[in-house]
């Protein structure tokens, strides 16, 4: 069907008012109703305005004078149609780590559609309509970066706020200049082990090639020396005979700090009771600022967290005299 020239979508807007309908060079959309209009013909506008929902909405917008009555449910999706506007809206608070939801502030909501000269969409829109041709377009991008070229790829797990087991796998080009790095894929896992990390690997290289895995483009799996890692490696390096496995430095270096701790039963047991001693109790804090105004506090290490042992052993290296002495004149 051949597009509506775009004067006569603006002439339905200045015929009809900027507070009925809005028009940003693709789609022609009713701000009352928050759904688009069909402008292929005339016929199409004039029925959508004397339709009963878009009277109805607009007697409730005359009530509560608010510019947004209802939650939009567009049909974009339906038409195939997108306004661009909220595409690069979209992408630009992804980018920025901006959680779409604050575009249901009215303040922001307002202050974009008055200087943008936009309608500003709801974060249900964005989500609903938008976010996945996004995703598509970036790893269409990933791909195309990648082209023909050996990749490396790390996987590292971490627990959300929800105590939920999360595998995230990054990619990287192997090229002597310009090579870049991308996020491609995250996994929910049921457990960590070595079947779920070796299954999470295949998910986001399935991700990266659609069409058929390159098992002979990856060269390189970058994890930290877990066991369950290297078993995982092991496991896929029956498929991938060109891939070598190698564990983070970082991570090695972290296991000579805890042979350390070993080592020194005595020091470690200072860095457990001078942890103890200022836990939650900010009477002892306080007197400690007085006393040694210009001294630390003692550190709170965790086992699991890397050189943090180590940061709190150098630090009564340092201040032991002082520590005592506070620790001495507590009742």
């Amino acid at each position: 069907m051949p597009k509506t020239p775009p004067s006569r979508q603006m002439h339905y807007v200045t015929l009809l008012g900027q507070d009925v309908l809005s028009f940003d060079g693709n789609v022609l959309l009713c701000k009352v109703c928050e759904k688009v209009v069909s402008s292929d013909k005339k016929s199409l506008v004039k029925q959508h305005i004397e339709g009963a929902n878009h009277k109805a909405l607009c007697e409730k917008k005359k009530e509560s004078g608010s510019t947004n009555v209802v939650q939009m449910k567009s049909f974009l999706g339906a038409t195939g149609k997108q306004s661009q506007f909220h595409v690069d809206l979209c992408d630009a608070l992804l980018s920025a780590d901006i959680p779409l939801r604050k575009l249901d502030n009215e303040k922001l909501s307002a202050f974009l559609g008055k200087y943008c000269k936009q309608h500003v969409p709801s974060s249900i829109t964005l989500r609903l309509h938008y976010i996945k041709s996004i995703y598509e377009g970036k790893m269409e991008y990933i791909r195309s970066f990648v082209g023909s070229k050996s990749i490396w790829i790390s996987i590292d797990e971490t627990t959300d706020p929800l105590g939920t087991f999360v595998a995230h796998s990054i990619i990287g080009t192997l090229e002597t200049s310009g090579s870049r790095s991308f996020l491609l894929h995250a996994d929910n896992l049921e457990k960590t082990n070595n079947s779920t990390i070796a299954q999470s690997f295949m998910n986001a290289l399935n991700v990266l090639w659609p069409n058929g895995v390159h098992h002979e483009r990856v060269l390189l799996f970058v994890t930290d020396a877990a066991p369950y890692m290297r078993k995982a490696a092991n496991a896929l390096q029956v498929l991938f005979p060109r891939m070598k496995h190698v564990t983070c430095a970082a991570h090695a270096l972290h296991r000579v700090a805890e042979e350390a701790r070993l080592l020194f039963p005595e020091v470690d047991k200072l860095v457990s009771n001078g942890k103890k001693i200022f836990l939650k109790s900010a009477a002892r804090v306080t007197m400690f600022r007085e006393l040694a105004p210009g001294t630390p506090l003692p550190p709170q290490p965790v086992i699991t967290r890397w050189g943090t042992w180590v940061a709190a052993a150098l630090y009564y290296a340092e201040h032991l005299d002082t520590f005592a002495n506070v620790v001495d004149s507590f009742d």
